[in-house]
């Protein structure tokens, strides 16, 4: 593979894998953007469902335990009397409907309100009809007192059970007191609706907080995978067009006279072990003085960048092409036989004899070739360059734009 397809394939791979990872990290902020707050939140829900059922049955237990242990008693007692006005009269007793007022009071420093509501009114106690919701969670529990009502927004998750009269004494004392809304109560009857609002506002923030640290976090990683990426694809990159610079010609972009005598040395070094044998054609230019002068050197160099494209064209991927110098070229091809070596020559003389268009002005220009071979004329890259140089003459005094392949005859 040439140095400048290393740089391409470099360069799409940088490409490629800022794409994918940009793709990915853009895919994995997104999802962490919705899923952590979306989780939260229905932890929360979860989490606020759970401690209203269980604060609601806290408070059932909490209404039965009061009603048997403390109303009763109080009923039984002249100095003191059941009733709303507890705060106000010392010698009230706060009924249970009362005291889960007054408690639920103190919840609301936790973001937490409960509420007792019913369709029947006491009589004493100005009618305050129940709102929609109210009155269709009633309907609902009515139907079926051992259901549970919750519902949930995105700040708020309510709960809702039957109150219940659970035990005689209850039903009793509604049945004889004055101010009870109706006298036929009996057990299992439902007198209302125990429920209990629970603020998740405050987890909600803090998820959405949480996810923004998170993306925050990963953008930063972001960049120091991208940054990490670029210094290493840059280093990469500065030493493949640092290498490219040092071994190939600026102007055709073909390797340059070094390279292509290491390269001459290490395929000379490789033909005894495999066997195979190696042409060296040493390519002059005939004509190009004459562009030059008549046409100037920005022609020349036209010129020259068009041979060393038809010369890419006539030889294999694994073959070797370079600039020597000036209007010299050569070639280096492996694993060929004679009939080859001589197929390629030829191809090489048509394609550069090929008029060249230039401002709308025709460049005519051929070449002359020497090739050398080996190890039939020599293994050492010095003498097959004189080899192929000598054979090059040959092929100028024999008229040029053609070929000669060197024979020790060449050397008298």
């Amino acid at each position: 593979m040439t140095t400048n397809q290393n740089y391409m394939v470099s360069q799409t791979l940088f490409r490629r894998l800022t794409i994918v990872v940009s793709v990915l990290f853009t895919l994995v902020l997104l999802g962490l953007m919705f899923y952590i707050p979306a989780k939260i939140q229905i932890y929360s829900e979860n989490r606020a469902i759970e401690q209203g059922t269980d604060t609601l049955k806290q408070f059932s237990i909490l209404r039965s335990y009061y009603t048997e242990n403390v109303i009763n008693k109080i009923i039984s007692n002249d100095e003191f009397i059941v009733g709303h006005n507890h705060k106000n009269n010392k010698k009230t007793i706060p009924l249970p409907a009362t005291l889960i007022k007054d408690l639920s009071e103190q919840y609301q420093n936790l973001g937490i309100e409960i509420k007792l509501y019913s369709p029947y009114q006491f009589r004493t106690k100005r009618s305050t009809p129940l709102n929609k919701i109210e009155y269709s969670i009633w309907n609902l529990l009515n139907q079926d007192p051992s259901s549970a009502y919750n519902k949930t927004n995105k700040q708020k998750v309510s709960i809702a059970i039957a109150d219940i009269m659970t035990s005689q004494s209850c039903v009793d004392c509604h049945n004889t007191h004055s101010l009870s809304p109706k006298r036929d109560w009996n057990l299992g009857d439902v007198r209302g609706v125990l429920q209990i609002d629970i603020d998740i506002s405050r987890q909600i923030e803090e998820a959405y907080d949480l996810s923004y640290s998170i993306v925050a976090i990963l953008v930063v990683l972001l960049i120091c995978v991208f940054g990490f990426i670029f210094f290493v694809f840059r280093k990469e990159e500065f030493e493949i067009m640092n290498f490219y610079k040092a071994t190939h010609d600026p102007l055709t972009k073909l390797y340059n006279r070094s390279f292509f005598l290491e390269s001459l040395e290490l395929a000379l070094n490789q033909v005894d072990r495999h066997q195979y044998k190696l042409s060296l054609s040493f390519i002059d230019l005939d004509g190009f003085k004459e562009i030059n002068d008549k046409h100037g050197h920005d022609a020349g160099d036209q010129t020259l960048i068009e041979v060393a494209k038809r010369l890419k064209k006539c030889v294999r991927e694994v073959d070797t092409i370079a600039r020597l110098g000036g209007d010299e070229f050569a070639v280096l091809m492996v694993d060929l036989n004679q009939e080859n070596i001589s197929q390629a020559a030829t191809r090489m003389n048509e394609s550069i004899s090929r008029p060249i268009a230039y401002q709308e002005k025709t460049l005519n220009v051929s070449c002359s070739i020497g090739i050398a071979i080996a190890p039939d004329n020599s293994c050492d890259n010095t003498t097959l360059m004189q080899m192929s140089d000598k054979a090059m003459y040959q092929a100028k005094m024999a008229g040029k734009n053609t070929f000669k392949i060197y024979t020790p005859d060449d050397t008298k």
